[in-house]
């Protein structure tokens, strides 16, 4: 069993974005979560969830993902798009997810959470490492007219997984 991934944003509303407290309760006020299950036999998945002030926003049913199973033990470049309220999820240059209403509106995301759940293989034999991760106001570099989906792939956020041990 591979453990799953989790990479979300959150809300933290004026309090301190150094509190504990967000490590267990970063729901409290409003927080994006993108899930990756990775599998084998074609059986990896991926979905996202969104919460507003602890009520469900939106859940998406669990979609499937094969294309991570070509990149196990090879980097995997995840990229994320928040505009407004639309998300959108690649897995290298497939895209997962484009979800129109995912993200509620009314809070300022400015917080990343990534979480490994649980599995069944030793800890010394799974592990997930994140590098090269960027963040960027790429709207402003582009006029409204230009394909957004091209230079946002390269120049927007990313997070790029060097080396994934399962």
């Amino acid at each position: 069993m591979f453990p799953e991934f989790r990479v979300g944003m959150f809300a933290t509303e004026g309090e301190s974005k150094t509190s504990n407290e967000f490590l267990t309760a970063f729901g409290k006020y409003s927080h994006v979560n993108v899930e990756l299950n990775p599998s084998e036999g074609g059986n990896s998945k991926a979905n996202v969830e969104s919460y507003y002030d602890r009520r469900g926003h939106f859940n998406s049913a669990s979609m499937a993902c094969a294309v991570m199973e070509k990149f196990y033990f090879k980097p995997v470049h995840v990229s994320i798009q928040v505009q407004k309220e639309r998300l959108r999820l690649w897995v290298n240059s497939d895209k997962i997810f484009d979800v129109p209403k995912g993200v509620p509106l009314g809070r300022t995301l400015n917080q990343l959470i990534f979480e490994v759940g649980s599995t069944n293989y030793p800890e010394d034999k799974y592990g997930v490492y994140i590098s090269n991760i960027k963040s960027g106001n790429w709207q402003a570099r582009y006029t409204p007219q230009a394909d957004r989906r091209r230079p946002f792939l390269y120049y927007g956020y990313s997070l790029r997984f060097s080396e994934c041990g399962y």
